[in-house]
């Protein structure tokens, strides 16, 4: 299993879940802006391809300890666990995988908070620009909210923006993969509410998708890690997803 943080969570927020899965090999992976985030987030936003920097660098790192964990043992199954902003990692590399050999690296993704695209998180910032730092309960004064979530505001924050780069979204990612998902979303997520979830949920094979819904914020998933565990621990193990719907329904009885 490779387990990847939130933005801009540091590894250590990833430890509950190599002590979740302690019946894994887990490897949690580092990103380098770990602990200076704003100063690496500055820098990006002044280099010639602002924040895509952000979100394209790490890709080859994580493709590389990826490939190390599939070629230290012969793994029967590869695991890409992630949250928020490491989903989209994930998506691509698996996307990419598949559009160039046929198959991907992953056996099967568990994506936690994944957002939709990069347009649906600059408008989410501008709903409260105080999200990006506290993802789960955001917090910006009213006055502050009104200025950047009004029609006028919003639109002229996302012409600018987008005038720097091209909106990101993952849904080409999920049109074509094949492989099995389990999405976990979060009921009280301000950073991804239920509109922006649905889009994700339309956007991918109804045949290799689940979705644990609970009751929690944006990233914070794991208020009953029995639950947690025991779902995605069933979802790895079905080698097809009726298997995996069948065996839930039954410990529901």
């Amino acid at each position: 299993m490779i387990a990847a943080p939130a933005l801009p969570a540091a590894k250590e927020s990833m430890e509950t879940f190599a002590k979740m899965f302690s019946n894994y090999d887990v490897i949690i992976f580092d990103y380098r802006w770990e602990g200076q985030y704003i100063k690496y987030l500055i820098k990006s936003i002044l280099m010639r391809k602002p924040v895509q920097k952000v979100l394209f660098d790490p890709i080859q790192e994580l493709k590389i300890v990826l490939r190390y964990a599939i070629n230290k043992k012969k793994y029967k199954k590869i695991v890409g666990l992630g949250e928020c902003y490491s989903c989209f990692h994930f998506l691509k590399l698996q996307s990419d995988s598949i559009n160039k050999t046929g198959s991907g690296l992953f056996t099967h993704l568990i994506l936690d908070s994944p957002w939709y695209s990069l347009r649906c998180f600059v408008e989410r910032i501008c709903y409260d620009p105080f999200l990006p730092m506290s993802p789960q309960d955001g917090g910006a004064p009213k006055i502050v909210k009104w200025c950047t979530n009004n029609s006028i505001s919003k639109n002229i924050i996302l012409r600018l923006f987008f005038l720097l780069m091209k909106n990101v979204s993952i849904e080409s990612y999920l049109s074509n993969l094949k492989t099995p998902v389990l999405f976990v979303h979060g009921q009280k997520d301000l950073f991804v509410p239920n509109n922006h979830f649905n889009k994700i949920w339309n956007a991918s094979d109804n045949q290799n998708r689940a979705v644990l819904s609970t009751p929690y914020k944006h990233s914070d998933n794991l208020g009953n890690k029995k639950i947690y565990r025991y779902i995605a621990e069933t979802f790895i193990a079905s080698d097809k997803m009726q298997d995996f719907a069948k065996k839930v329904s039954e410990a529901c009885l």
